[in-house]
C-alpha cells in the first residue's frame, strides 16, 4: 500500500529524531520473524531503554544521509529494522541475545558506532563487549585481589611475630611504679652519715653541735 508524501515526510522526520537522540544504531535484518517473538523482543528492548523501529529502507536511507557518518553505509538487504538507544554498548548488547535466540529469523546487518558506519561483525563484537556494571565489578575484582591477598600476608606475619613480642607500653608503664615490697629477712641499712641527732630532754638545740 502506497503511503503519501506528506508520512513519507513523517517517517522520515521520525527516524532522524530518533538518529539524532542514539548514541548508537544498529540495523537487524529479520525475515518470517513471528508476531510472539517481535512482542517479546520489543517487549524486552524497550525495557533496557532501546527502541525497534521498522521503517522502509528508501526513508531510513535518506535520514541516515542526512546525518552525514563516517565512512560507507552497509549493504540493506531484506526487511530491516533500527535498533537504536542513548547506552552506547545496550543497542547491540541487547539485540545481540535475541539473534542468537532468534537465530533463523534475526541477524545482524551492521550499524552506526561513534558516528561511524559498522560492517555487521563489527557490530557483533560491540556486542560482546561487556556493560558496565559488569566491567566495574571485574575492575574491583582485579584491584581487591592483590589487597586480599596482601592482607592474608600481613596477618600471618602478626601471627609470628606476636609470640615474641614485647609487653604492651600500658603495661611496662604500669610494673614500673609497682616496687617489690622488703622481705622479713632482708636488712635496710642505715643512712652513712647522720647530720644532726635529735636533742636530748634539756638541751637546747644550741648544745648538740
Amino acid at each position: 500500500m502506497a503511503i503519501t508524501k506528506q508520512k513519507k515526510v513523517e517517517i522520515t522526520d521520525k527516524v532522524s529524531a530518533i538518529i539524532k537522540d542514539s548514541s548508537t544504531l544498529v540495523f537487524a535484518k529479520f525475515k518470517g520473524l513471528p508476531v510472539s517473538e517481535q512482542t517479546e523482543l520489543r517487549r524486552a528492548l524497550r525495557a533496557a531503554d532501546v527502541s525497534y523501529t521498522v521503517a522502509k529502507k528508501t526513508l531510513m536511507r535518506r535520514a541516515l544521509d542526512a546525518a552525514k557518518f563516517e565512512g560507507t553505509a552497509p549493504e540493506l538487504e531484506g526487511e530491516i529494522a533500527l535498533v537504536s538507544g542513548r547506552d552506547e554498548l545496550a543497542p547491540a548488547r541487547e539485540l545481540a541475545v535475541f539473534v542468537k535466540k532468534f537465530s533463523e529469523h534475526l541477524a545482524f546487518a551492521g550499524g552506526v558506532f561513534g558516528g561511524k558506519y559498522m560492517t555487521a561483525d563489527e557490530i557483533k563484537s560491540i556486542a560482546a563487549i561487556p556493560g558496565m556494571d559488569t566491567l566495574r565489578a571485574m575492575f574491583a575484582q582485579v584491584i581487591n585481589s592483590p589487597r586480599q591477598r596482601f592482607a592474608v600476608v600481613l596477618n600471618e606475619v602478626a601471627k609470628v611475630s606476636g609470640s615474641a613480642a614485647p609487653a604492651p607500653v600500658e603495661q611496662a608503664e604500669a610494673s614500673s611504679e609497682v616496687q617489690p615490697e622488703a622481705t622479713p629477712t632482708e636488712e635496710v641499712e642505715a643512712p652513712a652519715e647522720v647530720v644532726a641527732e635529735a636533742p636530748t630532754e634539756g638541751e637546747t638545740p644550741e648544745q648538740t653541735s
